[in-house]
């Protein structure tokens, strides 16, 4: 069987556009397996996902599997399944009556062929892939084995990707605080004051009573001086503290908690230590967390009270252990932070020899911790560097989580030629590729190239480049991505110019994480989890700044509130989960149909949608709202077992043909022309027809 490059990038194409378009773990898995089944020629299959909290195989998604017994979890002494996931290599059979008696399979001689393969992201384990072809047609071969290998990186990623939104759906009220949070960490304000300040909204917010930042000191530590220091705590008795830190100090000594396992990325589902308190004479549990980074973060700890639910529930535990290593990683970025500062701080004293890099440096960290902007923050960044060494372009790339892909901005000093261009854009994902990213590169995956206005706009363009310097960008032990220095001058890098990129990567990185990590926090707490959308208090914030900018400019803004039809009838009839996909459904029509980055899309509640069209008039939205309109009535809604057809009553007003003094007017004549729609039978536009302003229409 011979598969060629271009079924190869179709096969990633189509798994690319799909989960990035698509929120729902159900109906991403059984994407993914059916492509697999398909580019394969595979007749069955499942996917089986390791769960590190209950240490076994879960069955997540089985299509045509033949003998999948009733049961849903497995232990890993279990099956072909378990056996690869604990050896990590991978079994191919070409013929089950031929296979080996250890591999116990249930129906040896039926014959078939079958094909097993682990599925990891660098060194974490994920789960499982399942492939079995019928007895009557050739088994699977050696170059089919490959090309398994080659493409399970990325449906690990894929299934990856899918559990961490289907568990961010279930967590919008924990990522509101954590936004807040976030917030309380990078306000700038004194460090310990910021500490107590986030330790008071834990309390406030998440229940956690009681809590405390501690942090043990290595060096030049005297017998006097206890090797210990509270940063901060809430509710704690400084006694009971210090006997808690010297708990915590003999199991790091005693290897009970080991300063080389702190949780990452690879091992997310790890329980926190618990640690013994009295509480009123009441014995209750504290959980002591390390916070994951770099130094100096490593050697603080999170110390919090339990819930009494977790003893109840599993699955409630597992989300608070989650939520604390969520929390604990906030907490990490902003030590990481408050450490690199006092290193800048000490490094001042070392670069008396050098003032003028002095001054540079403490000027990019100061212009730097000023904002949460990431595109401020890379602004800032290359105009700063420009002072220290010499670029005609200098380029950062990084990996977008909650896109899902590489992106790499680009920042020139004078024009580009195509030449120069082209050349970057081959050269920096060539490079990238020979690190050991996390999630790494693949071959045909194309990275999002964004390139910023020349510092030197009316500068000759430069034609191509003679040298360059690049760097890996590491965060927490992983290869997150690149910084790329590229100049057309005849003069080679120097050792030294390494020396300056790394110094200024270790201070620009750290803020750039955190006005990532804002910005990610930000775009979750106004979303709407179920469709993607923008949720209603950012539709009120965004129509309240769009009617001040329509009086302001004497521009038209419009507005369509839609509702779905019988909306409740999908609920009674097929259950509330079709109920959802109609709602995802309409939300992706919405979301494809408007103008990008200038219309807004938002779910303004239950069945009811809002967009917001700024200088658009009446008639113009009336013409939009209708060809809306048809679409949702003629494309049937996907991934049901029936096709179930959907109609929208939409109602449309607009500034100029209505009195509106306020937002909440403009509201209102939308409101009642959709009044209208459903009362003059449904699936149909009505127009608010006010008196028009000015004689405009």
């Amino acid at each position: 069987m011979i598969y060629n490059l271009q079924k190869f990038q179709a096969f990633h194409s189509r798994l690319s556009m799909r989960t990035s378009s698509t929120t729902d773990l159900e109906e991403l898995l059984a994407y993914l397996l059916t492509e697999i089944l398909e580019f394969l020629s595979a007749d069955s299959g499942s996917l089986m996902i390791y769960d590190p909290f209950e240490h076994r195989l879960k069955l997540f998604r089985s299509i045509h599997h033949p003998y999948m017994p009733q049961k849903k979890i497995f232990h890993l002494n279990e099956g072909i399944a378990g056996l690869v996931f604990q050896t990590g290599k991978p079994i191919r059979v070409e013929d089950s009556r031929s296979a080996p008696p250890e591999y116990k399979l249930r129906n040896a001689k039926g014959g078939g062929s079958f094909l097993s393969v682990l599925l990891k992201i660098s060194r974490k384990k994920i789960g499982v892939l399942n492939l079995n072809r019928d007895k009557d047609k050739p088994g699977f071969s050696l170059e089919e084995l490959k090309i398994l290998e080659t493409i399970k990186s990325q449906v690990a990623g894929i299934v990856e990707k899918g559990r961490l939104l289907d568990e961010l759906s279930k967590r919008t009220d924990e990522l509101e605080s954590l936004y807040f949070l976030t917030k309380i960490l990078h306000a700038g304000s004194d460090y310990k004051q910021t500490l107590r300040g986030f330790l008071r909204h834990l309390s406030k917010n998440m229940s956690m009573e009681r809590s405390a930042v501690i942090k043990f000191i290595e060096e030049n530590k005297t017998d006097l001086q206890p090797p210990f220091e509270i940063l901060a705590s809430l509710n704690l008795k400084k006694t009971d503290l210090e006997k808690i830190s010297s708990q915590v100090l003999e199991q790091l000594k005693t290897d009970l908690l080991v300063r080389d396992s702190y949780p990452t990325d690879n091992n997310d589902d790890i329980t926190p230590t618990t640690l013994p308190y009295l509480d009123e004479n009441k014995p209750m549990e504290l959980f002591c967390l390390p916070l994951s980074g770099e130094k100096p973060a490593r050697n603080h700890f999170l110390i919090v009270s339990s819930r009494h639910d977790l003893l109840v529930d599993r699955e409630v535990a597992k989300r608070y252990y989650r939520l604390l290593r969520i929390i604990s990683k906030q907490l990490g970025v902003a030590v990481e932070r408050e450490g690199m500062m006092e290193l800048i701080r000490k490094d001042q004293k070392l670069l008396l020899d050098n003032a003028y890099k002095s001054n540079i440096y403490l000027e990019i960290s100061k212009e730097l911790a000023s904002t949460l902007n990431p595109r401020i923050v890379l602004k800032k960044a290359f105009e700063q560097f420009g002072k220290l060494i010499r670029f005609s372009t200098i380029s950062i790339l990084l990996f977008n989580d909650l896109e899902g892909y590489y992106q790499a901005v680009i920042q020139p000093t004078a024009p580009l030629g195509i030449k120069y261009l082209k050349r970057l854009e081959g050269e920096i994902p060539k490079i990238f590729r020979d690190y050991p990213a996390n999630p790494p590169l693949s071959e045909t995956e194309k990275i999002q190239f964004e390139i910023f206005e020349p510092h030197k706009p009316h500068d000759r363009i430069i034609k191509n480049y003679k040298h360059t310097l690049h760097l890996p960008i590491i965060l927490i032990d992983h290869v997150m991505g690149l910084i790329h220095l590229s100049t057309a001058e005849n003069r080679p890098y120097t050792a030294g110019d390494l020396e300056i990129i790394t110094q200024f990567t270790g201070i620009f990185i750290t803020s750039l994480k955190n006005a990532i990590l804002h910005r990610q926090t930000e775009k979750l707490a106004f979303t709407d989890p179920l469709t993607g959308l923008f949720n209603h208090r950012y539709f009120q914030e965004v129509l309240r700044q769009e009617f001040i900018r329509s009086r302001r400019y004497q521009k038209p803004l419009s507005l369509m509130i839609l509702d779905i039809d019988h909306f409740k009838r999908f609920n009674d009839s097929f259950g509330h989960l079709v109920g959802d996909r109609v709602l995802v459904h309409v939300g992706r029509v919405f979301r494809g149909a408007v103008r990008e980055k200038i219309d807004i899309v938002a779910r303004y509640g239950g069945e009811e949608f809002v967009v917001v069209l700024p200088e658009t008039p009446l008639f113009g939205a009336r013409n939009f709202a209708e060809r809306i309109r048809e679409t949702i009535e003629k494309e049937p809604v996907g991934g049901v077992d029936k096709q179930l057809s959907v109609t929208i009553s939409i109602g449309v007003a607009c500034t100029l043909n209505s009195s509106c003094d306020k937002p909440s007017d403009l509201i209102e004549a939308a409101d009642t022309a959709l009044y209208m729609a459903k009362n003059g039978g449904r699936n149909q536009v009505c127009i608010f027809q006010g008196e028009a302003k000015d004689g405009v229409h």
